[in-house]
């Protein structure tokens, strides 16, 4: 899927565990449901994405733009998001165990969210 444009797609409750998704164009796609555990989702568009509940435990987002995506019960256990995006985000009850470094998190809502021991180094909230 590197360098995809599968922007509005709906992949709910898909498997793609390890995926290589780099570089690809994934704007309002709804991922909503799917496991995305240790999937290259590195340079990818996924603005307004839907990742309701979706598993991206291992994921690598780094340099990613995830700007007004619905992340609300999702869980990124162990994901890489360096330089990413999260810009006014859903993360409600989301997993946010990860790796952070110089992400930008502004106007983000994140009620019962858990970042304990999350790496956070350089990131960006207001």
């Amino acid at each position: 899927f590197t360098n995809a444009q599968l922007a509005g797609s709906n992949l709910s409750a898909a498997k793609c565990d390890n995926a290589d998704f780099r570089r690809a164009r994934l704007q309002k796609i709804d991922f909503s449901n799917s496991s995305l555990k240790g999937a290259q989702l590195e340079s990818v568009d996924l603005t307004e994405a839907n990742l309701q509940a979706a598993v991206l435990e291992g994921a690598n987002l780094s340099n990613s733009d995830l700007s007004k995506a619905n992340l609300r019960h999702a869980s990124l256990l162990d994901a890489r998001c360096v330089r990413t995006n999260l810009d006014h985000c859903s993360l409600d009850n989301t997993d946010m165990r990860c790796y952070l470094e110089q992400a930008t998190l502004r106007h983000v809502t994140a009620r019962a969210s858990s970042f304990e021991g999350a790496f956070m180094e350089g990131v960006v909230l207001c």
